[in-house]
């Protein structure tokens, strides 16, 4: 018996194969989304739950008086040294301890690469059930120089061979000696913040270590809230928060000044098992509710289209029907049948959903940044939730048909049954003139969001990328020239640039100066820059000549840098230009400006203008072009930028060699200039990739929707059709008729969606720019255009059908 319900199954899809497949790509495109969603949520709620005594851990935070200086009610973070002494003060403590997060450089074959560290207390381990895999704790505890790796980061150094014993060069000043191993710790908990990446928690110190590593201190400090130390407690069994937050609020003030009293109202305890689910809580929103909402209603929406798919088919299917009761089955095998189809169609849309889920959450987890692992989001009760939800949508597709044509199954009059469909076509019509406004919305937000998008891309400065590397983080007092001596002798190089500001980095260095004349507190971007500078961005000059650091006021040296009465040249942009009061670049060449410090009288601070530039935006930025300030000062050059020869390979090896034979514990970052450029598009790229996804999910879901709807339509409206064409009406006549009443949905969805999105982008997007394409009717065109175009494509076949189709059978079969 089954196996002729399989069969007859497939004999139907393969009879009406491309109902099959539009509704096999919408229950597919609902399910992925609905796994997707739930999964999301059920990892964002499964994080640092694993852990023993997870419901009793908690991180510190501190409450604040109102009208504090921090301008808010409390703080995610306590002052360093709040769990010292705390077990001995509060019995109803368990356990206490800090981690710490912390970067340094190592040294590997010669050369320093970063690492993330962790310092920990000792009741960390048991906080958070760090079990050890070789190795011994009591090596460890109480020891400066020691360090416990995860098993994941022992091989990657060390491969298959004992690390025991190990050492590693920090900093080219310390070295630490590897004591033990531990168990890689689960992806889902807030202390992996990269996980599967060799930056979570895999290299453990001390926080002595970490104290002596960083010159600071850490224990018992009661003058230091850093966002980089986090402390956590965890209470005995049956203590109530109350207590817990009294006995925290008790530490504070037994170790704070009066001064810091009068800021701080106590400290409060923060479940662990809270804090990912948080994050994603904005202003009483729960995120992770609308994921699910979203994943339900996009299901829904595929839902309804097989519904509606389901309902033509019964129309369709009514001859076989009739000849299948003639022959003796019984209703209750059709409708067993016809649950049976398409509660299968449900499972096997699920099954590709979660094939396709394993590609796609690799994706999303580029694209946001998030801490997402697969392998963590699908377990069994998960699993059979979605089973669940493929038969529950199986069941809901079979019902509904089944019984608004429960005519057919009867052998009642055809006629009839179709009466009573054709009363319910305006919720599959309302439905369809809903998807189609969703799109058109979305489709129009794409088309700007792409030309917004490229015409930031355009207005950006175009450099040589393919042969230009930048050296950032050079903070050490001469390091920048050293370093750039040492490239400059380096085969391939064409020129080295000493500055502050590669492109495509957005290092912000904003001054405000009081200028004689002309007014106060006015806003300049400061950009240290040499002769080379402006020669590598390919700038020209509109006035004057480009900095020279042999000229003396030209060049600001360490010891000049805190004399305000020597003078100095500057080369200013063009909104600098306006901003000082001129409009023409050669007039201000040579102008002099006197600034004026703060709370001091009037001095001879003069700023000679030596030269003018374009505005040029060399970083991707939402916001206008700023008065820019250029200026050769030796103790801002923290960035080199490196151009190569033509046909000259970029050896980002050795440049990192280049600054850490100066110093290796600057950890300054080489990158080539490609790679930034990639870096400062991604916000971009995220949202233009993540717009299309939604697009082509509603285009895709409309799509299937209409042709759903066009199905039923075309099937109920066989017999309309026949009476025009025994009446003589021509099929190009009863074409345009179809096709106007078969697009009517989508042109209501254009008059509805075109206006308000185009209304919401001009007010409320492209406002956020300063640098704006103007949106014309351009975009408008090519919307309604891709949405006739995909309605008509969707829906052609089943008007051609319906106008094709023969009188004599279709009123016969009636």
């Amino acid at each position: 018996m089954l196996r002729n319900y399989i069969l007859t199954a497939w004999r139907g899809a393969r009879r009406d194969l491309s109902s099959f497949l539009i509704n096999m790509i919408g229950l597919i495109v609902g399910f992925t989304v609905f796994t997707l969603a739930f999964s999301f949520a059920h990892y964002m709620e499964s994080f640092d739950r694993s852990f023993e005594r997870a419901d009793r851990t908690y991180t510190l935070g501190l409450r604040l008086k109102p009208g504090n200086f921090f301008g808010r009610d409390q703080m995610s973070r306590s002052f360093t040294g709040s769990i010292d002494g705390l077990k001995e003060r509060a019995s109803e403590i368990e356990l206490a301890g800090r981690v710490i997060s912390g970067r340094v450089a190592y040294e590997k074959d010669g050369l320093f690469l970063p690492i993330i560290y962790r310092a920990v207390d000792l009741d960390t381990f048991a906080i958070f059930d760090i079990q050890l895999t070789s190795g011994s704790l009591a090596a460890f505890s109480g020891k400066l120089e020691t360090v416990l790796l995860s098993d994941r980061e022992a091989a990657f150094h060390f491969g298959t061979e004992d690390p025991i014993g190990k050492t590693f060069n920090l900093n080219n000043t310390q070295t630490v000696t590897v004591v033990g191993t531990f168990a890689d710790l689960p992806a889902n908990t807030h202390l992996m913040s990269n996980p599967g990446q060799r930056s979570a928690f895999d290299f453990v110190v001390s926080v002595d270590f970490h104290d002596k590593l960083t010159n600071s201190s850490t224990k018992n400090a009661w003058n230091n809230i850093r966002s980089s130390v986090t402390n956590y407690i965890v209470a005995r069994e049956g203590v109530s928060l109350d207590v817990i937050e009294q006995r925290l609020t008790e530490q504070l003030f037994a170790n704070t000044t009066a001064d810091d009293q009068e800021v701080f109202t106590g400290m409060w305890p923060y479940g662990i098992d809270n804090l990912q689910i948080a994050s994603f809580q904005e202003e009483g929103v729960d995120l992770i509710l609308v994921v699910r909402i979203v994943g339900g209603l996009i299901l829904g929406l595929a839902v309804l289209n097989a519904i509606s798919l389901a309902s033509a088919r019964m129309i369709n299917r009514s001859r076989e029907i009739g000849l299948r009761r003639v022959f003796g089955a019984h209703r209750r095998d059709l409708t067993f049948q016809f649950i049976m189809e398409n509660t299968a169609y449900a499972m096997i849309a699920l099954a590709v959903a979660i094939l396709a889920s394993f590609d796609l959450f690799g994706t999303i987890a580029e694209l946001s940044g998030l801490n997402l692992d697969f392998s963590y989001m699908l377990d069994l009760k998960l699993i059979l939730g979605l089973i669940f939800a493929a038969i529950t949508v199986g069941l809901i597709s079979s019902f509904y048909p089944i019984l608004l044509f429960s005519g057919i199954l009867k052998n009642v009059s055809l006629n009839r049954t179709l009466t009573l469909a054709t009363s319910t076509s305006w919720l599959r019509k309302t439905l369809v003139a809903f998807q189609f406004t969703a799109v058109t919305a979305l489709t129009l937000t794409f088309i700007v969001v792409q030309l917004q998008n490229q015409h930031m891309a355009n207005s950006t400065l175009k450099v040589d990328t393919e042969h230009m590397a930048a050296v950032t983080g050079l903070q050490s007092e001469g390091m920048s020239r050293t370093v750039a001596e040492t490239i400059r002798a380096m085969p391939g190089v064409k020129s080295v640039s000493r500055n502050n500001l590669p492109p495509y980095y957005n290092n912000t260095n904003i001054t405000t100066m009081n200028i004689l004349g002309i007014g106060d507190d006015i806003r300049f971007r400061m950009v240290a820059a040499d002769n080379q500078y402006f020669e590598q961005l390919g700038v020209k000059l509109l006035a004057g000549r480009m900095l020279d650091e042999t000229r003396e006021a030209d060049y600001i040296s360490p010891e000049e840098a805190s004399d305000r009465n020597a003078p100095r040249n500057y080369v200013v942009n063009e909104t600098a230009m306006r901003q000082l009061g001129f409009t023409n670049p050669d007039e201000i060449i040579g102008h002099t400006f006197t600034s004026v410090g703060r709370g001091q009288e009037e001095s001879s601070s003069e700023r000679t203008i030596i030269g003018v530039v374009p505005d040029t935006r060399i970083v991707v930025t939402r916001e206008e072009i700023m008065a820019t300030i250029y200026r050769t000062y030796e103790n801002s050059f923290t960035a080199l930028t490196v151009l190569y020869e033509d046909g000259a390979a970029m050896d980002i090896t050795a440049l990192n060699k280049a600054w850490q034979a100066v110093d290796p514990a600057e950890l300054a970052r080489v990158r080539p200039l490609a790679t930034m450029a990639d870096d400062a598009l991604f916000a971009l790229n995220a949202m233009k990739t993540a717009v299309v996804a939604v697009t082509l999910i509603t285009i895709t879901m409309a799509a299937a929707g209409l042709y759903a709807l066009t199905a039923y339509l075309a099937a109920s409206k066989k017999r309309e059709v026949g009476i025009r064409k025994v009446h003589g009406a021509p099929i190009q006549r009863i074409l345009r008729l179809l096709m106007w009443q078969f697009t009517k949905p989508v042109m209501l969805s254009l008059a509805l969606g075109l206006p308000l999105t185009f209304l919401i982008l001009k007010t409320q997007y492209l406002t956020q720019f300063a640098d704006r394409i103007e949106l014309g009717f351009l975009p408008v065109t090519m919307t309604v255009a891709l949405v006739l175009i995909t309605a008509l494509a969707t829906s052609f076949v089943h008007i051609l059908r319906a106008a094709r189709s023969r009188p004599a059978a279709v009123l016969r079969s009636d």
